[in-house]
């Protein structure tokens, strides 16, 4: 946690780009224990060097990465979102994002952690309202109903990870 807050830089809240002053204002840490792997079967040392790829922001490479092994493995739709979303591709990020989902809804990921859904459904919201297709940012909740058809809280979730990136 330290080591993250040292590493924080801080961007006061603006209004039309210009500073202003919010009381009592607090800033949101999300912490996620990474293991320095992921547990993809034959495919874990292809996710992982494109995760790698990622966090040191060689998003072109890391889309070239994916893209070269997408039909192999499913997952890496999500790391191809991803890229595209950092690359500002995002017509492409949201087909990513929803191929991803789609996946998943069928079941046929490897892995279905709903960490990677729930980063999936922001990015693919975000871009779709970056890229202006606000008709298909509409029906974005048919595509979570078909993946969250459980009655516990992952459904919200997901609903709520749709909302903050529409937002």
């Amino acid at each position: 946690a330290l080591k993250a807050a040292k590493k924080l830089k801080y961007d006061p809240l603006t209004y039309e780009s210009v500073p202003i002053e919010y009381p009592n204002y607090k800033y949101k840490f999300t912490f996620i224990l990474e293991s320095d792997s992921l547990d993809l079967g034959r495919h874990s040392r292809a996710a992982n060097k494109i995760s790698k790829l990622i966090r040191q922001e060689k998003f072109e490479v890391a889309e070239r990465e994916c893209i070269s092994r997408i039909q192999k493995e499913p997952f890496f739709y999500y790391q191809l979102s991803v890229s595209q979303f950092q690359l500002n591709k995002f017509s492409e990020a949201a087909n990513s994002a929803q191929n991803f989902l789609k996946l998943e809804a069928s079941q046929n990921l490897s892995l279905p952690e709903y960490y990677f859904l729930a980063n999936a459904v922001t990015i693919y919201a975000e871009s779709l309202y970056r890229a202006k297709k606000f008709n298909e940012l509409t029906q974005v909740e048919e595509i979570l109903f078909n993946v969250s058809r459980e009655k516990e809280a992952k459904p919200r979730i997901l609903y709520a990870n749709l909302f903050l990136g529409t937002a």
